[in-house]
């Protein structure tokens, strides 16, 4: 009896896929992410994820996500895992009305009620003595209308049995406060930290920030380069056009001109790597040097969080004055002049 080349997670899973999922893809799909890694794309409710090492990598974040669900993790459904003409496969099916941390921080400011949910999220990881060595904002998502939290890529996410290897309960939440640290007042993050059984959090936090800002600035030149040539996780090229994720011709309209060069233009992704609130570019012309921006209000920011916010960008190289910061509608405080990186 020939075995089939797909496992799957159930006879459910089973059921929606088919005996030949990636059949699915040869519908109306779109592309979501692309890298020199790794495709991901979209074909109705679920998510095909696509090798292109032809490693075996999808294996153990399918056999890693089972495990999760079976210690009561929260984990978006992942439905089987198996071989295509393109290279290994993994389908996945995401949570209806969900979208990540990193999506919804874009654009709304975290309440109350969402950072102590996502405490919860990040102790009951804690008490189940899971390990995820590459957390963060991208990957959980977040369902606003029930409030709740779930994790999206589990492939180095490990329960129990590795614990012991990272000692400080608090290593699963390094990369994500520092990508919540420029989005909420320092105080704020160290109460949240605290909540987390963290010693010394004001001297914890610091240390994260330095870790990363190291790290980002031995990748900045080759994310650059990215960034400029239409990289798909950041940009999009269209002639002289490039585009910011997602971002439309007709999102323009409203937006306001502003004379830039590469340098500028760039620099904006770098304040979204090292979460610097900052005004939104959505598109920049190489051949006319300009770059489209969300209009700001001219409204008086808050001293006190400019203050803030100046010493931390501070520490990632951005120069500022106190002039160079705004408030947006919702009365987010924002950089918005920066000079090219």
């Amino acid at each position: 009896m020939k075995r089939s080349k797909w496992h799957y997670a159930s006879p459910r899973a089973r059921e929606l896929l088919g005996p030949d999922p990636e059949k699915h893809l040869a519908g109306e799909n779109r592309l979501v992410k692309s890298n020199a890694v790794r495709e991901v794309r979209q074909a109705g409710d679920f998510y095909f994820k696509l090798d292109r090492r032809r490693t075996h990598s999808f294996r153990r974040e399918f056999s890693h996500a089972l495990a999760l669900q079976k210690r009561g993790i929260p984990v978006v459904e992942h439905l089987a895992c198996g071989i295509t003409p393109a290279g290994p496969c993994l389908v996945t099916r995401s949570l209806d009305g969900s979208v990540t941390v990193e999506e919804f921080l874009a654009y709304s400011l975290p309440d109350d009620d969402f950072l102590n949910g996502l405490t919860d999220f990040l102790k009951l990881l804690i008490y189940r003595k899971v390990i995820h060595k590459d957390l963060h904002c991208g990957n959980i998502l977040y369902v606003e209308s029930s409030r709740s939290f779930a994790l999206v890529d589990v492939r180095d996410a490990y329960p129990g049995a590795w614990y012991h290897l990272f000692p400080g309960r608090a290593y699963p939440m390094r990369k994500l406060l520092a990508e919540l640290a420029g989005l909420l007042p320092e105080e704020t993050v160290c109460h949240y930290l605290a909540r987390l059984d963290v010693k010394e959090p004001r001297i914890f936090l610091n240390k994260v920030l330095e870790r990363k800002a190291a790290l980002i600035a031995g990748e900045w030149t080759r994310r650059c380069e990215q960034i400029l040539s239409g990289y798909p996780k950041f940009t999009r090229k269209e002639g002289d056009m490039l585009f910011a994720r997602d971002v439309r011709e007709e999102d323009l309209e409203n937006a306001v001109m502003i004379p830039a060069d590469a340098g500028v233009f760039a620099t904006a992704f770098y304040l979204d790597l090292v979460r610097i609130p900052h005004r939104k570019v959505l598109a920049w012309n190489a051949r006319e040097q300009f770059l489209w921006a969300e209009p700001l209000t001219n409204d008086e920011p808050d001293s006190s969080r400019v203050a803030e916010l100046r010493s931390r960008a501070l520490q990632y190289g951005i120069n500022s004055s106190c002039g160079d910061w705004a408030a947006d509608a919702s009365g987010l405080v924002k950089l918005s002049i920066w000079k090219g990186k």
